[in-house]
């Protein structure tokens, strides 16, 4: 390399170093980011049975949840999340609307796309769900959810 050309391969390193310092770079998102919107209830299961839903939605916006069934709110909480076990931990706790406000369930959860499942124990501070599914006297329910645009889509 001659003397001439070595300021012009410094500036372009420095050049390289700069752009690539100054690059950021974007995380990628979270369940809970991809969590946020309206969901509604496809799937109910309690016990081993299958329950009638109605027209059940959920609307997440960060760890902020809102429960509306029939066109009211029926609960609203905060929803805790823990992806470094499997199958991944949620805690929901009910914060109003509800007889059951401040309380706390121990849940399951899975994230596919637009559909979200869940399992729950539905006894406050119950024994969390190993698995999905429910059987005759567990006291645990299992949901599936599938994303809707926003509960001005949701039927009326």
């Amino acid at each position: 390399m001659t003397l001439a050309s070595r300021p012009a391969a410094l500036a372009l390193a420095i050049l390289g170093i700069t752009a690539v310092a100054g690059r950021t770079e974007t995380p990628a998102p979270t369940d809970m980011d991809r969590l946020k919107g309206s969901w509604q209830m496809v799937l109910l299961e309690r016990d081993g049975k299958l329950v009638a839903t109605g027209t059940t939605y959920v609307t997440i916006d960060g760890p902020a949840v809102t429960t509306m069934k029939n066109g009211k709110s029926v609960e609203t909480g905060r929803l805790a999340l823990d992806r470094a076990v499997t199958p991944h931990h949620y805690d929901f706790t009910i914060t109003a609307d509800s007889a059951e406000a401040g309380r706390t369930f121990p849940g399951i959860y899975r994230l596919e796309g637009d559909t979200f499942e869940t399992c729950v124990s539905v006894v406050h501070d119950g024994k969390r769900p190993a698995s999905f599914g429910t059987e005759p006297g567990s006291r645990t329910q299992r949901i599936v959810w599938r994303r809707i645009g926003s509960m001005l889509d949701a039927p009326r």
